[in-house]
C-alpha cells in the first residue's frame, strides 16, 4: 500500500490527520491524533506499508514542532517492524 501527503495541503495537524485517514477510507472511525496515528500504522494496516511526505518542507515550516512528532510516531513504526524481523514492513520518506 502508498499512502501519498502533499505537503502544499497540510498546515495544522488536523490537515496531516485528514489527509492520512482519506487515503485509508477511515476517516469515520480515525481519532485524528498522534495516538490513532500510531495504532493505525503499528498494527492496524497490511504490509508493507510506503508513506511518501511530498513538498514535506511546506509541512515542516507550518507544522513546527507537530512535524516532528508525527516524524517521531512514523520513525517508532519503521523501528517496530524492523525490531520484528518482518520482510514486508512500514517504511516513509520526506520528500
Amino acid at each position: 500500500m502508498e499512502i501519498i501527503i502533499y505537503g502544499e495541503e497540510v498546515k495544522t495537524p488536523h490537515d496531516f490527520h485528514h489527509a492520512f485517514s482519506s487515503v485509508l477510507g477511515i476517516e469515520r472511525v480515525y481519532g485524528n491524533n498522534l495516538h490513532a496515528l500510531w495504532d493505525v500504522l503499528s498494527a492496524g494496516v497490511e504490509r508493507p506499508v510506503i508513506l511518501k511526505w511530498k513538498n514535506s518542507a511546506i509541512s515542516k515550516s507550518n507544522l513546527g514542532e507537530n512535524f516532528e512528532e508525527i516524524v517521531e510516531v512514523l520513525h517508532r513504526v519503521e523501528r517496530q517492524d524492523k525490531q520484528f524481523g518482518w520482510v514486508d514492513k512500514f517504511s516513509f520518506t520526506l520528500e
